[in-house]
């Protein structure tokens, strides 16, 4: 028999010359409300299903199944007014229905569930920053768009925003190479080497050969350390070397004039080198004679001349014209004995320290 429309519990009863049967409990038939779906959530999710979504509705009790499109849930459970149920594969728009022994939820726009592709990076500009993070991002991809969130390996981006095409980041703290993420409804990306990003450790100044150059500049400098690599500025105090080219491990810069002592640091995109004690450098003045005596000796030599000036610092080379002095004693900056070496005719007596060398005048004068 083929059930008239009706609503509630009824009993089934068949009548025949016998009579009518007995009503029972065995004889109940009962009319079930159609389901209606009021909302799912969420209402995207990738292509490849996995979805876990919540239907909310009306009449969800013995429900045999939940389909999105013409494809049937996974792990469904349901109660009266709410089912949860896991989106298969599938692609487009589809309606998201209940089926029960009340019938089919009728399809309208509310159980829409819409499968979005998964995102795609394609470059990220730029590919290196510090490993203090703080560095802005563009990524460059496809499907970007509602993306929830975008990460450097592990770590959250400071800040992102998207649209379909484009998000902007801020790095986060980290160290080595690490793929940029972005996870939308889709998804999220599979990794690439399109979306590498390293980190750039901050580098170090360890040693400085020589430390000490004249206040004119022009003292090619050898700067060793770490992390050198592609600098993009080396400063000697806050005024930047005349001439610099770097490797991993080492700098090589040519002082700029200064003043004073002050310390040498080397920039790259991982930073700026802290300032330290090996890294300073030490400008000195150029040294000047005023005074010699005696002021005359044999050509073959051995006079201890006494030289009196200015700056004439820690290890200074004495000359007699083109001749270099012996047995040289500094007694002060102002002043040191010297051994003339064998000479001709009338001569400078110069100074040369890491400042340079002395001016020659009338004053230096030794005569052979």
């Amino acid at each position: 028999a083929t059930s008239p429309a009706g609503t509630g519990t009824v009993d089934v009863t068949v009548t025949t010359p016998g009579g009518t049967t007995a009503t029972r409990e065995a004889d109940h038939f009962t009319y079930v409300p159609a389901p209606t779906v009021t909302a799912i959530k969420p209402k995207e999710g990738p292509l490849g299903g996995s979805t876990a979504v919540t239907i909310t509705g009306t009449n969800f009790g013995k429900a045999s199944a939940v389909k999105f499109g013409a494809s049937a849930a996974t792990s469904v459970s349901c109660s009266a007014s709410e089912c949860t149920a896991t989106s298969p594969a599938g692609t487009g728009t589809v309606d998201v229905t209940v089926t029960t022994p009340g019938g089919t939820t009728a399809t309208r726009e509310a159980d829409h569930f819409t499968y979005v592709p998964g995102p795609t990076v394609t470059a990220i500009k730029p590919q290196e920053g510090p490993s203090k993070g703080g560095t802005s991002v563009t990524i460059a991809g496809t499907n970007l768009g509602k993306a929830s969130a975008v990460k450097f390996g592990s770590s959250p981006a400071a800040a992102a925003s998207c649209n379909a095409t484009e998000c902007v980041a801020t790095s986060p703290t980290g160290t080595g190479t690490v793929d940029v993420t972005v996870t939308t409804p889709g998804g999220a990306g599979t990794a690439t080497t399109a979306d590498r990003f390293t980190y750039v450790p901050v580098p170090a100044v360890t040693a400085i050969n020589p430390a000490e150059g004249p206040v004119t500049g022009g003292t090619v400098v050898t700067i060793t350390g770490t992390n050198l690599g592609k600098a993009v500025a080396v400063k000697f105090g806050s005024i930047a070397a005349t001439t610099a080219s770097c490797n991993a491990t080492e700098c090589s810069a040519t002082s700029p004039a200064g003043t004073g002592t002050v310390n040498v640091t080397v920039t790259t995109l991982g930073g700026t080198s802290a300032a330290t004690t090996p890294g300073r450098f030490s400008y000195v003045a150029a040294p000047t004679v005023t005074a010699i005596k005696p002021k005359e000796g044999p050509v073959t030599g051995g006079t201890l001349v006494t030289v009196t000036g200015a700056n004439f610092g820690k290890a200074p080379v004495v000359k007699f014209g083109l001749n270099a002095a012996i047995g040289i004693v500094v007694k002060s900056a102002t002043s040191l004995t010297a051994i003339s070496p064998p000479g001709t005719g009338t001569v400078d007596v110069s100074v040369l320290t890491a400042g340079g060398a002395s001016a020659t005048s009338s004053a230096d004068q030794f005569i052979y």
